[in-house]
């Protein structure tokens, strides 16, 4: 679990690319009990790309999806916040619902 996280978080100060985001989704699919850092820290890497007027690929969504499915409930409010920003310039129809559904509890009845 140390080591995963620390990978997370040298992976997270890397530049956005296809292998970066792969193992960034592996690591968290692991389900490790990440500290508050790490998850900061891959918020971080995700909010960074907020700018960025490239259309993100789906793996890019797909990573994002598996951080706000397995750690959403330990992310912290102002990184929520963040992230909602995020997902309204860089969304993908059937994701974004899925990732807003995990984080902000909206559309469960």
């Amino acid at each position: 679990m140390l080591h995963a996280g620390a990978a997370l978080i040298k992976l997270s100060d890397m530049e956005c690319t296809g292998p970066v985001i792969h193992f960034i989704k592996v690591l968290l699919q692991k389900r490790y009990a990440l500290p508050g850092r790490v998850l900061a820290s891959v918020c971080k890497f995700f909010y960074k790309l907020i700018m960025d007027d490239r259309r993100m690929p789906v793996m890019w969504h797909q990573a994002l999806l598996t951080l706000a499915q397995y750690y959403g409930k330990e992310i912290e409010p102002e990184l929520k916040d963040e992230i909602r920003e995020l997902i309204k310039i860089h969304n993908h129809p059937q994701i974004t619902p899925e990732i807003r559904k995990y984080l902000f509890n909206e559309g469960r009845e």
